[in-house]
């Protein structure tokens, strides 16, 4: 896992200012999730949606998933399985739902966790792969991925896909964003077909993708958009 261990370190690095690093991002990129997979997500009809935040960080995105329904009564009440690789990721994550349970909704709404997917019986605690296995296997109905799939290296790929389709139920999506393939900037990039061949690993079924261009932090960023659905 020294690959693996690697990027933990590197992100630990960052934990204590990517809030402020990344909250442009996940103000756009929030509103994408909603657009491409069609789910409703605060109306009074709506189902409560069981969401994993894989590649948490410090919870940005679980954060705007809460607020969206903070206040309306009538609102539908998600719970949120935020996962990282980095411990201090996701120390900053309990550190946020200690501070303001109110905003992070009931007791339970939102459980963080650190670990590799790839590498789950090994690196998760014992309390982690407790929960994940009793109340996220087969039962979530989306995972989101926020630029986070680019970083998973090669060689553990196909372990990491595997595993977040088993937390999928049946017509469950994953939404990603990610690089989009540029030979000079990003040659390792997404296209169309490379997603394809990731959902497969997972057994998922391609969905829709896309490449959509936002202005974020003063300048225009292209970002790829994917969704898979499982079957």
């Amino acid at each position: 896992m020294d690959s693996l261990d690697k990027i933990s370190a590197e992100w630990d690095e960052m934990a204590s200012d990517w809030d402020k690093m990344a909250f442009e991002y996940r103000d756009i990129m929030e509103k994408e999730i909603w657009i491409h997979t069609g789910l409703d997500h605060t109306s009074s009809t709506a189902a409560p949606l069981k969401i994993v935040d894989f590649g948490c960080g410090t919870g940005l995105m679980t954060e705007a998933f809460m607020k969206n329904t903070q206040g309306q009564e009538d609102a539908p009440k998600h719970t949120i399985l935020a996962l990282d690789a980095s411990p201090k990721m996701v120390e900053k994550v309990r550190e946020k739902i200690a501070a303001n349970k109110k905003h992070w909704g009931d007791d339970g709404a939102v459980v963080a966790h650190h670990g590799y997917l790839s590498h789950f019986e090994e690196s998760f605690s014992q309390e982690a792969k407790d929960y994940i296995k009793e109340h996220c296997m087969g039962k979530m109905d989306l995972i989101v991925a926020s630029s986070v799939l680019n970083f998973v290296p090669k060689e553990h790929l196909d372990a990491t896909m595997k595993a977040l389709a088993s937390l999928l139920k049946p017509n469950g999506m994953l939404f990603h964003t990610d690089w989009p393939k540029d030979d000079e900037k990003a040659p390792d990039g997404f296209t169309t077909e490379s997603a394809k061949e990731m959902y497969s690993m997972g057994n998922l079924e391609y969905k829709s993708s896309t490449v959509i261009t936002r202005n974020m932090f003063e300048t225009e960023a292209k970002v790829f958009v994917g969704v898979a659905i499982k079957k």
